[in-house]
């Protein structure tokens, strides 16, 4: 792990995910992958600008395998609905971005892998975007531990139905992403 700190941000980038992401697009005869990495870069720099336009301060950013995580400080100013804000902020900037490249006629996969990847990272289940906004509600109405409970059953369903089409995905197409996808999430949510 490779460490660099910018202001009062620690960040890691990790060994794996430059060799990952090169092998990602060097397998990738389609140029999709350098587009849904674009993607996944513009979802993450939402959060970012969202935080800092909430005057939060990212703690820590790393790069790994499975894409950027984002830590942020404890904030006693960044209220329930910045933290909405800044949450919702990636798969916004994924849906807006695909609106406008269906508008404006871009061939339409371009715009499909930004609908799903803000549509995916909406599923209510932890650690994804929709997850986050799960708990935050959820913290609203329950007690802590209830709250975890509701979040782990939900979480398992969606599991499940993403593994199956998965699975479906594989075997009709030969694309694995969605089950390299679902065996991350089955390691977070499992655990």
């Amino acid at each position: 792990m490779f460490n660099i700190s910018i202001g009062k941000t620690n960040c890691r980038i990790s060994l794996l995910f430059p060799a990952v992401l090169l092998f990602w697009m060097w397998m990738d005869s389609t140029g999709l992958a350098s587009f849904g990495f674009l993607a996944a870069v513009q979802h993450e720099i939402g959060h970012l600008a969202a935080l800092l336009l909430c005057g939060g301060i990212p703690a820590e950013l790393t790069l790994s395998f499975f894409g950027m995580q984002m830590s942020v400080q404890d904030d006693p100013t960044l209220r329930s609905f910045k933290k909405a804000a800044v949450i919702a902020a990636g798969p916004a900037v994924n849906l807006v971005a695909a609106g406008c490249l269906f508008v404006c006629k871009v061939p339409d996969v371009y715009g499909m892998i930004h609908l799903l990847l803000g549509a995916f990272n909406l599923l209510p289940m932890m650690p994804l975007d929709g997850g986050q906004l799960f708990k935050l509600l959820l913290e609203r109405h329950f007690d802590p531990t209830r709250c975890d409970r509701i979040l782990r059953l939900v979480g398992i369903v969606l599991l499940l139905l993403v593994t199956a089409f998965g699975i479906a995905l594989c075997m009709y197409t030969g694309n694995f992403t969605l089950l390299l996808v679902a065996g991350y999430l089955a390691m977070l949510t499992l655990q």
